[in-house]
This record gives structure tokens, C-alpha cells and sequence, in this order.
């Protein structure tokens, strides 16, 4: 079993609070950078580098799990951090 198998095993059967704020955390740090009026800090330019990369990484295993049918990783890597992408956007503008 090779790492980016495990890293959906743990994600798939862990503790739904944990690995769920594993996905989320990096999409709502990666929603936060296209809000308007927040300042560009280096914290906060390296920090947004590595979500960002780590938010592609999680598209890239959720389209592959579902040209492999295994919809629960999909949901999980694309349709769930969309969700709250789109949530904070949404909301964090008000």
C-alpha cells in the first residue's frame, strides 16, 4: 500500500472531525486570499502557497477516485471543499 493509499484509507475510515477538518482547512485558507480587504502578510502568502498546492492535491485524488467509481473519496476531496469554498464566500462577504 503506497502513501496516497493510505492518506484516502485514513481520510475515508478516520474520525469524520479530524479528517474532515484535514480537507476543509486548507479550502478555507485558499477561499480567505480572494476576499478584498484583508493585508498580504508573508505568514500569509506562505501559508495560502501550501494550502493552495495542498487543495490542488486533493482535487487531483477526488477526479481520480471518480474515474475509479469510489464516490466517497469524491465527496470527500471535491464536492465537500467546493461546498465550503463557495459557503465562505458567500456568507464571508456579508
Amino acid at each position: 500500500m503506497n502513501l496516497a493509499q493510505k492518506y484516502l484509507k485514513f481520510i475515508n475510515d478516520g474520525n469524520a472531525l479530524w479528517t474532515e477538518l484535514l480537507i476543509i482547512l486548507p479550502t478555507c485558507i485558499t477561499t480567505y486570499l480572494l476576499f478584498p480587504e484583508i493585508e498580504y502578510t508573508l505568514k500569509l502568502i506562505i501559508s495560502g502557497i501550501l494550502c493552495i498546492s495542498i487543495v490542488i492535491i486533493h482535487f487531483s485524488i477526488g477526479i481520480y477516485s471518480l474515474i475509479k467509481r469510489d464516490y466517497a473519496s469524491f465527496l470527500n476531496f471535491v464536492v465537500l471543499p467546493i461546498f465550503i469554498g463557495v459557503f465562505m464566500l458567500v456568507f464571508g462577504y456579508r
